[in-house]
């Protein structure tokens, strides 16, 4: 007897590889992106030192490990788009798992929604930061559908919390809705 595929399993590779085609096809629309007015002037001050200007230390300190590896714009870019469309692909996997087709495609559609995207063609901190909560959403609600919770899963949502708070001056407005979601688990 062969074996049947199972239905959420050929979900999960089609919403994968409609994530990766758009995800793609935004890359490589807008690249290497462009850089917003205040990250110029973040990566400006990081390269000299200077970590006592209004932008978070912490990014400072990212940007100025980038600026050591002469990392460029379009790495950086690269890491942005597939950082956001990995967050909403696991998000829509997991409403696959609890046999929710509909709401996996709606959230696909959302997040092509201008609203959602419309400042991704610019490196900013705000969309990181944006892609990074939606990435830790997306791994709670994967760590918390499965019965034991793993060390490493759980390691990961909180060094993600820990970035996600430092990341930008607002960060500490999440710690609230972090606190609750990990306490949940």
């Amino acid at each position: 007897m062969t074996e049947r595929v199972k239905p959420d399993h050929i979900y999960r590779v089609l919403i994968a590889a409609a994530t990766l085609l758009i995800a793609t096809v935004f890359y490589y629309s807008f690249y290497p992106g462009i850089w917003a007015h205040d990250t110029r002037a973040m990566l400006t001050a990081a390269a000299l030192g200077n970590f006592f200007t209004t932008q978070p230390p912490f990014l400072q300190l990212i940007f100025h490990v980038l600026l050591f590896f002469k990392v460029k714009i379009g790495i950086i870019f690269f890491l942005q788009v597939y950082l956001y469309w990995f967050a909403v692909l696991l998000m829509s996997i997991y409403f696959i798992r609890q046999e929710k087709l509909l709401i996996s495609l709606l959230l696909l559609c959302v997040a092509l929604l201008p609203t959602n995207i419309f400042l991704h063609w610019v490196v900013i901190k705000d969309v990181g930061f944006q892609a990074m909560l939606l990435l830790f959403f997306g791994l709670f609600a994967h760590c918390n559908a499965k019965q034991s919770h793993n060390f490493v899963g759980i390691t990961i949502l909180l060094l993600l919390a820990l970035v996600i708070v430092l990341f930008r001056h607002n960060g500490f407005m999440v710690i609230p809705t972090i606190a609750l979601s990990i306490a949940l688990l």
